[in-house]
């Protein structure tokens, strides 16, 4: 009887001593999985992307300081109150659902570039790692992702795109107009060649009206060639330049241009200016805005019988300063209306007066750069009506100094 307690006192102090054993390794094990619990922590605080930590039915169990800046998540707003579910847009929830969880149950991780959804609603890109962590028997115990924000990477591979896209299309560009504009030059060219030929050749058989006559076919295309060079800078300084600003009144920039055209036109048509009060004084580009007048101005007078007057009227509304310049030529015809801002392109009405197709393409450019727009009409009193609208500039102050 003494020996069968003494063997059950004997196996009971064995299993105690089984159990401190078993005991010491969980407290071990435990302690071991708090301290690489305290270093994922520290090093998941202090990641600069966010870092997340979920059951397999993604409840939330973790989520970085990074992670809640990312989500406009407050930092003491308990992570266990978080639908993780609320931070992925509805097509990032069906991607992770029909292909992401099970990805990463076979390989361990998903990669992906998904969007996430802030606290405010926006939309933010990011390149995703989810993760499936498991046991020391290899089982699944929860589920963790890694997100990184690349809305600069987006912006800027966007940027680049836009960029090749621009210099594509000036290349395009470039070669039209080189394409285009070749034949223009050799014309006057050939013109010139041909009178100074004759002129070197059969001088002596000519008389005074004859070589006057070939002197003037060669004045006419210099004048022709400089024209087409003059428009062809203009259009390139209206593409690629930036608007120079500096302080214009418009009152005495307009009665100075419109000065220059009748000099430069040999007072060839009257230019009748109507400017309405007050006009403003504002922060422009002279060299712009120059080249808007003069060309509109240059063209009504060329389209416009001798000694008809043309209107300039200026005046602002609605704070945009308004140009309208009025002639009393062919007027426009309904096939043209689309393609008449076009470089290179002439009315089919106007082909019996020598012109470039450019200076209406330049004026488009101008306005552009300037933030406005122009358009054309026919006028009710016969001839054409060009509109340019320019919109409140920095600095505008709606009073003369005039």
């Amino acid at each position: 009887w003494l020996f069968g307690i003494g063997s059950a006192v004997l196996i009971a102090a064995l299993w105690i001593i089984v159990l401190r054993r078993q005991v010491k390794r969980q407290t071990a094990k435990l302690s071991e999985a708090n301290t690489e619990l305290a270093r994922f922590h520290k090093v998941a605080e202090t990641s600069s992307e966010l870092v997340a930590m979920a059951t397999r039915d993604q409840k939330p169990l973790y989520l970085n300081a990074a992670g809640r800046r990312m989500l406009g998540i407050p930092l003491d707003e308990d992570v266990r109150g978080i639908d993780f579910t609320s931070i992925y847009t509805a097509e990032t929830m069906a991607r992770i659902s029909s292909e992401g969880i099970a990805h990463a149950m076979a390989h361990g991780h998903w990669d992906a570039e998904v969007t996430l959804r802030h606290r405010d609603g926006s939309d933010i890109p990011v390149s995703f790692t989810g993760l499936v962590l498991r046991d020391e028997n290899g089982q699944p115990m929860c589920l963790s992702c890694i997100a990184r924000d690349i809305s600069g990477r987006i912006e800027l591979e966007q940027q680049l795109r836009d960029s090749l896209e621009h210099e594509r299309d000036l290349n395009q560009m470039k070669g039209s107009f080189v394409n285009t504009i070749s034949p223009k030059f050799r014309t006057p060219l050939g013109i010139i060649l041909f009178a100074s030929s004759m002129l070197q050749r059969f001088n002596e058989r000519y008389s005074a009206d004859q070589r006057i006559t070939k002197l003037k076919s060669i004045d006419e295309a210099v004048d022709r060639m400089n024209e087409l060079v003059e428009h062809s800078l203009s259009l390139g300084r209206a593409e690629v330049s930036a608007p120079k600003l500096e302080p214009v009144d418009v009152r005495t920039f307009v009665t100075r241009v419109a000065d220059e055209v009748r000099s430069a036109t040999l007072q060839r048509s009257p230019v009748k200016l109507e400017l309405a009060e007050p006009l403003p004084r504002i922060q422009t580009d002279p060299m712009l805005l120059r080249t808007i007048l003069s060309n509109l101005l240059d063209n009504a007078v060329k389209y416009s019988p001798a000694g008809e007057a043309v209107l300039l009227h200026v005046e602002t509304r609605d704070e945009q300063l308004i140009i309208t310049v009025r002639d009393h030529g062919p007027g426009l015809r309904e096939e043209d209306m689309p393609k008449l801002f076009t470089s290179f392109y002439r009315g089919g009405n106007t082909s019996h007066i020598s012109g470039t197709g450019l200076g209406l393409a330049i004026v488009k450019r101008c306005a552009t750069a300037l933030g406005g727009d122009v358009s054309a009409r026919n006028a009710n009193d016969g001839g054409a009506e060009f509109i340019v609208m320019l919109p409140p500039l920095p600095n505008s102050n709606l009073q003369s100094e005039i």
